[in-house]
């Protein structure tokens, strides 16, 4: 394909969902993402499409990943990405984006190490076909900082692969009672909203601290949490759900619900 007919497709790509309000998406589709040519602007430099004057590798980081397991238990991490300089072509960020975000619901496998190497495998076949080379995915652990977590207990470090977490979203809290001045500390990488206005995902940690008499078990809090994922309200408003939902329910002595939004 010449470089005018390469550009012509290119903005017809660009008139789907680029620059303009992107659409709430439901399902996988490795078509969301855009190829754009190389020589776009290696014509403009005076280098030719397929020199290998460029040594190297574009190095992506994707802080905002995500997907289920078949129990519906979500995976949330970091990936990075490589793609060699020498590729003939790039994917646009935008559409790396809203790509990514099309694994929310997509279920990977059974196990939690199965499904990453799943997903790094379906992401790096995906990039090297619209770049046409090889592009190496590593996944990354979430960055968090050791000491806040110090005294926070993460509710997904135990083994939640075997519950059917879509059947404990559907039954809602479950509480436990507790002795005088017992404390609950907990944390969990897993929460996920979707903007009100935009209907695009809303990533971050949830911290709570509770000291009551009746507190809900972790099990129950985590399936909780991630039934906030298709939620559509603000930050504010999901940090104020939770937190009034303990309050009416645990009627604490203490309570702290805080969001570390990315």
């Amino acid at each position: 394909m010449s470089v005018k007919g390469e550009k012509q497709h290119l903005e017809t790509d660009i008139d789907r969902f680029l620059g303009k309000q992107s659409p709430r998406i439901e399902a996988y589709d490795s078509g969301l993402l855009v190829r754009i040519p190389r020589s776009f602007n290696r014509v403009n430099l005076g280098v030719q499409a397929d020199a290998r004057v460029f040594e190297g590798v574009d190095i992506w980081t994707a802080y905002e990943v995500s997907f289920l397991l078949a129990n519906g238990l979500p995976v949330v991490g970091v990936i990075q990405f490589s793609v060699p300089a020498h590729s003939p072509a790039i994917v646009e960020s935008k559409s790396v984006k809203l790509y990514l975000s099309s694994f929310n619901s997509e279920q990977m496998g059974d196990s939690i190490e199965s499904a990453i190497s799943a997903f790094c495998a379906r992401v790096s076949d995906d990039i090297s076909r619209k770049t046409e080379s090889e592009v190496s995915v590593r996944w990354v652990t979430r960055w968090q900082d050791p000491e806040f977590l110090g005294s926070f207990l993460t509710l997904e470090s135990s083994k939640r692969e075997a519950i059917d977490w879509k059947q404990c979203a559907a039954q809602g809290l479950h509480y436990i009672s507790a002795p005088d001045d017992f404390t609950v500390r907990w944390h969990s990488s897993l929460l996920r909203s979707q903007c009100r206005i935009t209907q695009q995902p809303d990533w971050g940690d949830i911290f709570i601290e509770i000291v009551a008499k009746r507190v809900p078990t972790e099990v129950s809090m985590l399936a909780y949490i991630m039934n906030m994922r298709d939620e559509e309200h603000f930050h504010e408003e999901i940090v104020e759900a939770i937190y009034y939902e303990l309050l009416t329910s645990c009627q604490p002595e203490e309570l702290l619900v805080y969001a570390q939004y990315t």
